[in-house]
């Protein structure tokens, strides 16, 4: 019988599989780009229009860990992704406590977050 993995084999293979995990959540962001002629058509607006509507969806990216937490009342609100300063996922997990499930876009601070505030997977 192998013996079983380490606690950095562990560590590895999580963060392995998250990594695969967004892959398809940053092909789209690609894709959606590329996409503006075709929607342009089939929609008949104008770019202008379609730039407002991708500015909107990365700007709501930027909200604050109270509107956050607002937010997280609505039913069926478990999780977000939360691309902002590191303080700003330090003050929205603790307003969380258990209510809300918080990860990042970042790859460099996930572990970080995970060890340190206690974020679960």
């Amino acid at each position: 019988m192998a013996p079983p993995p380490s606690s950095g084999q562990n560590d590895m293979l999580t963060i392995c599989l998250v990594g695969f995990a967004q892959l398809p959540a940053h092909f789209c962001h690609i894709a959606l780009g590329l996409s503006f002629p075709l929607l342009r058509d089939e929609f008949s607006v104008s770019y202008t229009a379609l730039g407002l509507v991708i500015t909107l969806f990365y700007g709501v990216s930027g909200m604050s860990p109270e509107l956050c937490i607002e937010l997280a009342t609505l039913p069926n609100v478990v999780a977000i992704k939360y691309s902002l300063p590191r303080e700003m996922h330090k003050s929205l997990t603790k307003l969380a406590g258990d209510t809300l499930i918080v990860s990042t876009t970042s790859e460099e601070e996930w572990l970080d977050n995970i060890t340190e505030l206690n974020w679960q997977l």
